[in-house]
């Protein structure tokens, strides 16, 4: 008994300096606490980037309905390359620059 007490004492004792499992003198072991206030940063910034993702969203579709509903796109606009071009509407029959 006493062999397998004193394997069972090595083994859970912390030798490899390497290990952060329960070492408390290696530099790579992190506070729990800094672990989780950078957790929820990075809650913070997906949830703020999902707001502003939607809040886009909404903007360009409410644009896209404004256009589609309110713009007369039955308007010919005639180009000759000049820096006044002619729209004609067919609902008055008439040209303007």
């Amino acid at each position: 008994m006493k062999e397998s007490q004193q394997q069972d004492i090595e083994l859970s004792s912390s030798s490899d300096e390497y290990s952060t499992w329960g070492n408390p003198r290696n530099s790579l072991n992190v506070d729990v606490r800094t672990k989780e206030f950078y957790s929820n940063l990075l809650t913070r910034i997906i949830n703020f980037k999902i707001i502003v993702l939607v809040a886009l969203t909404l903007v360009v579709l409410a644009q896209v309905a404004y256009i589609a509903v309110k713009r007369n796109f039955e308007q010919l606009v005639f180009d000759d390359g000049s820096s006044t071009p002619c729209i004609y509407n067919p609902l008055t029959k008439t040209f303007r620059q």
